[in-house]
């Protein structure tokens, strides 16, 4: 079973593929929509969970100094982390990287078997991160 911590503010998404996702032994063990209260969860708790999925959509958290991205690399046992977007940023893409942050997806209830893929080569110790399809929206500023 490979265990995650899911940071989102709207669980909508992750609570529509949940199903999917069990059947791929792919376990959700929390959903927080506060980052710092799962950093807090993640310290405390003795069985760490295997991926972070972050929501994307955080931008003080993900662009500027991706401080809670690196509060989680920094801590005892760090967690491989996967960001969740609902939209396409290269830039965001190549900060991930220098982050060491090990996968990058698109978030759609269409595209279950994508988020399985990436969380099953994520756990495996591979890279995955989304190159950007014709029909995904780019970042809008």
């Amino acid at each position: 079973m490979i265990n995650t911590f899911v940071l989102c503010k709207n669980e909508v998404f992750f609570r529509t593929i949940e199903k999917e996702l069990n059947k791929n032994h792919i376990c959700c063990l929390d959903i927080f929509k506060d980052p710092e209260t799962a950093l807090e969860q993640y310290k405390k708790i003795r069985t760490k969970p295997d991926i972070i999925l972050l929501d994307a959509n955080w931008k003080k958290y993900i662009t500027a100094d991706a401080t809670i991205i690196k509060q989680f690399k920094n801590t005892d046992s760090p967690p491989k982390i996967i960001l969740v977007t609902n939209y396409y940023d290269e830039l965001i893409a190549d900060k991930l990287k220098e982050l060491n942050v090990q996968g990058y997806f698109y978030r759609n209830v269409e595209n279950v078997k994508t988020v399985i893929d990436c969380i099953k080569q994520v756990y495996k110790g591979k890279e995955y991160f989304i190159s950007k399809p014709n029909d995904l929206p780019d970042e809008k500023n």
